[in-house]
């Protein structure tokens, strides 16, 4: 049958390829179409089309395609999760890679000002390449809780963004200082400074009904202790003279059954100080406990103590109230798997390795793969095979190639089409010229295409036929005294001696004549010759010239037989 393929209506974008598309396909066999999506000017997203394949006044077969364009940009992780005392910032790297095939222009931009990114910007990422990127967070932060934000990657190619989600937990931590203050026209006789955040604001609804003679703080409990000659606290019944403020929750509350009468002008806590070591805890009652495993007692002076999670490629496996130097470096070939509280380091998984102590795992880079666990050296990470590639950092394994298309090297991060006149067998391999992949004997067919496998564009040098050249659009025939009695010769043979064929393209033994009787030939000639004088060829077939024996003669050219020597003469 006679076939085509088209798409549906006009998708400038879309075009197809195919090995005899409009020819005769022969009955039981298989023809190929390629098909292929240009994303220069596409939107990133999916984009929706429809290949028909169709008989020429018969049948159609409809086939809906989908190409995804997605951002020539890729961070990773995509995710980032992090934490900090409040009045201080965390540090977080993700890595930017251009997984196109050519240099972009990038621009990271956070969502909020608690993110900024270092760097914020690069002129030309080359593609294939990667770059790190340092976010500092939790600048500027006033408040102990969880934040939560993005940077977004922006290139200036397809004008599309990918980015990573950023969640930050501050916290509010013994020792760190937030001054009170009493008497404060405008907040109703009572304020806050927030040190971290260099603000002042008001506590709750304040004191109303006279002054607040003295303050207290019970930093374990979290609760703020006011005294005065007020009449009430934020309006709550029974906060004459004698109030609390609960930090966590801003709300006011009596103090037991409060005061009658009178004003309270000072106020004084006594708190047990916790042990060395341990840390408050529990705010309703006061009480002290150790840092557990995979954490360390960080120590702001007095009693001022918070437990923290030990750092990033860092263990505590067992030890109660750790110093920082106890959490121990995670050994080559193992990192942490959690960002925090790790109580053990476990191997690098494939993919990644780590070849020095406490670094962590490594991710193997783009044009790389490996399958190995717990990997302590770089060596681990094997290039891609030429025909094969990955864009993408910290993987398994390589991606074939599509057909048509391939790497020029082992290591390759993104496949490029073949070169014009060169093909690949099949997806996932080098691409050849058609004489290239066997050392000769094949020619570029006049109906070869790019994006072709190789057995579609090459055909066999027919019999009669050879050729050593890497690409040639037809063999060269087999000249006089020679012949080629199979396809696909890289040279064509020569006829045995005593036999000859003048013709050139001969495609068998049987096309090399015998000379005859009295005639002979070299090997590989195109034409036979007389035996001379004193010799004589008596074969008739394949003959040879051979010297007459002693006592005979040969006084003639193309002689079947020498003559004996006259009585009474002799030869040698």
């Amino acid at each position: 049958v006679n076939w085509l393929a088209s798409s549906y209506g006009s998708v400038p974008w879309l075009s197809f390829t195919s090995a005899n598309s409009g020819n005769a396909l022969a009955p039981a066999s298989v023809a190929s179409v390629t098909v292929r999506a240009n994303a220069t000017g596409l939107a990133k997203g999916d984009h929706s089309a429809t290949l028909v394949v169709g008989v020429a006044g018969g049948e159609e077969l409809v086939v809906p395609l989908v190409f995804t364009v997605s951002p020539p940009l890729a961070v990773s992780p995509a995710a980032v999760s992090d934490s900090c005392a409040l009045g201080t910032t965390a540090s977080a790297t993700v890595t930017v890679t251009n997984r196109a095939s050519t240099a972009v222009a990038w621009t990271a931009v956070a969502s909020t000002s608690w993110i900024t990114a270092t760097p914020s910007s690069g002129a030309t990422l080359a593609g294939g390449a990667s770059v790190a990127v340092t976010l500092t967070l939790g600048a500027g932060l006033g408040s102990a809780a969880t934040h939560t934000g993005f940077i977004a990657l922006a290139d200036d190619g397809l004008a599309s963004e990918v980015s990573a989600s950023v969640a930050l937990t501050t916290r509010l931590v013994s020792g760190q200082s937030t001054l009170y203050m009493g008497g404060v026209s405008g907040t109703n006789k009572l304020a806050q400074w927030d040190i971290a955040s260099s603000t002042f604001s008001a506590l709750g609804s304040g004191v109303s009904g006279g002054d607040v003679d003295a303050l207290a703080v019970d930093a374990a409990r979290g609760v703020l202790y006011v005294g005065g000659g007020f009449s009430s606290a934020g309006g709550v019944s029974g906060t004459f003279s004698l109030a609390q403020w609960n930090i966590a929750s801003s709300t006011w509350s009596a103090v037991g059954g409060g005061v009658s009468y009178g004003r309270v002008n000072a106020l004084a806590i006594r708190r047990p100080a916790c042990a060395a070591g341990d840390v408050p805890t529990d705010a309703s009652t006061a009480t002290c406990t150790p840092c557990l495993p995979g954490e360390y007692v960080k120590d702001y002076g007095g009693n001022g103590r918070e437990c923290l999670s030990c750092p990033k490629n860092t263990a505590n496996t067992a030890t109660l109230s750790a110093t920082l130097a106890q959490c121990a470096a995670c050994a080559p070939g193992t990192g942490t798997i959690a960002a925090a509280f790790n109580t053990t380091c476990a191997q690098c998984t494939a993919g990644t390795y780590a070849d020095v102590a406490g670094e962590g795992c490594k991710a193997c880079p783009a044009g790389t793969s490996s399958t190995a666990v717990g990997a302590t050296a770089a060596s681990v990470c094997t290039p891609c095979a030429t025909g094969t590639s990955q864009p993408l950092t910290g993987k398994t394994s390589c991606d074939p190639c599509a057909l048509g298309t391939s790497t020029s090297s082992p290591g390759g991060t993104i496949c490029v089409a073949c070169p014009a006149n060169a093909f690949t067998p099949q997806a996932g391999e080098q691409c050849y010229a058609c004489g290239a992949l066997q050392g000769g004997g094949w020619y570029r067919a006049a109906t070869a295409a790019a994006g072709q496998t190789w057995g579609v564009a090459c055909a066999k040098c027919p019999k009669g036929t050879a050729s050593t050249a890497s690409d040639t659009t037809a063999c060269d025939d087999c000249g006089a005294g020679q012949y080629a009695d199979a396809t696909a010769m890289t040279e064509c043979k020569s006829c045995p001696a005593g036999t000859a064929v003048a013709a050139n393209g001969s495609v068998a033994l049987t096309d090399c004549v015998s000379c005859g009787t009295g005639r002979t030939s070299a090997a590989g000639s195109g034409a036979c010759s007389d035996c001379p004088t004193g010799t004589f060829g008596g074969a008739a077939v394949n003959p040879i010239c051979a010297p007459c024996p002693a006592n005979t003669f040969g006084d003639e050219t193309k002689m079947q037989a020498c003559k004996a020597c006259p009585p009474g003469a002799a030869s040698p």
